[in-house]
């Protein structure tokens, strides 16, 4: 191209660029706008994201919170977030106003058409619709009821004893507490949902690979979005996430898809369980999946560190962090107050 080409170029798209912005301002200023709460001022194209900091987020939230009071507006690139930090707000938010703010945010390459879990699970749910109420309502009358929870006793002080003397069969050797708990817990989930155990304390079984994907499900759920910060990305999924999520979500399914077609054929026979529940709530395989993998990542993947848990008190076991363990299991009631 011409030197003489380029400069006959430059100044036009210069001049119309400016001419877009000042057109933009007029419309948009002019235009009614709803009233928001304060906050710091963001940066062009970035927003907040800086002025958070190195700090865990909820912490520079309550740092900027001190500055911009309880109700306060931070913009991560150009989506704004109402963040509320006093209880008071947090009242104002869950109580008075919780059905108009009962949605969730589900993130932009997860409400393409077809999505496997975009307002099938409580998690993704983005508004009070109602297979919302649906879902709510089968969680708790399926799964979280007294009656329930009464009749899966026995279950769950069953798991927890076998623990015990998995680790009094342990002694002298190093065990992962933290794996050891985690496969107690998706037997008591299996338990409940499917009606049988899914792995070993090995973590073999049908249900092997289950908390290592779990984790890496939550693990992708976590990393931030571009199209979610930068609405003209919307529809672009350029960071392969909702694909890499569905990889993980269709190992996982399969651990339990045979279950839910035994279930299907069996409608009416054998022990009732949350997965016939479901079944018989009318849900498709999707929305079942959907709910099923909520409820083992929601029990699997939680913050509880097994090394505070007090073992001696109930059944005389010492354990001894990051070194060998030494246990004498004294099982001195077959049940955990």
């Amino acid at each position: 191209m011409s030197p003489i080409l380029e400069t006959n170029l430059f100044f036009p798209l210069i001049a119309l660029s400016l001419l877009y912005l000042i057109i933009l301002k007029l419309t948009t200023s002019s235009k009614k706008r709803s009233p928001l709460p304060p906050g710091p001022r963001p940066w062009p194209i970035v927003g907040n994201i800086f002025q958070l900091g190195k700090s865990p987020v909820h912490i520079s939230l309550a740092n900027l919170a001190q500055v911009h009071g309880p109700l306060m507006l931070v913009k991560f690139g150009a989506r704004p977030i109402i963040v509320g930090s006093t209880p008071a707000a947090a009242r104002e938010i869950l109580q008075i106003h919780d059905r108009a703010l009962s949605g969730r945010y589900v993130s932009n390459p997860l409400q393409i058409k077809g999505s496997k879990i975009h307002n099938l699970a409580l998690a993704f749910v983005d508004s009070c619709h109602d297979h919302f109420k649906r879902v709510k309502s089968v969680y708790k009358g399926e799964l979280f009821s007294s009656k329930i929870l009464d009749a899966q006793t026995e279950v769950r002080e069953n798991k927890i004893m076998g623990l015990v003397k998995y680790l009094g069969s342990k002694e002298g050797q190093v065990v992962k507490i933290k794996e050891q708990v985690a496969f107690v817990a998706i037997n008591i989930l299996g338990n409940a949902t499917v009606s049988r155990d899914l792995v070993d304390f090995e973590g073999k079984g049908i249900g092997e690979g289950l908390v290592e994907n779990i984790r890496k499900y939550s693990e992708l759920g976590g990393i931030p979005q571009l199209a979610d910060m930068f609405p003209i990305l919307s529809g672009w999924d350029l960071q392969r996430y909702y694909k890499k999520l569905m990889d993980v979500f269709e190992k996982v399914c399969g651990i339990w898809a045979d279950l839910i077609k035994e279930q299907r054929e069996q409608r009416n026979v054998g022990r009732r369980d949350f997965a016939k529940a479901l079944v018989e709530s009318g849900f498709s395989d999707d929305q079942i999946n959907a709910v099923l993998m909520e409820v083992f990542s929601a029990g699997i993947e939680s913050n509880l560190d097994p090394t505070l848990i007090d073992m001696t008190d109930k059944f005389d076991v010492t354990m001894l962090k990051e070194q060998r363990l030494y246990v004498i299991p004294k099982l001195r009631r077959p049940f955990i107050n």
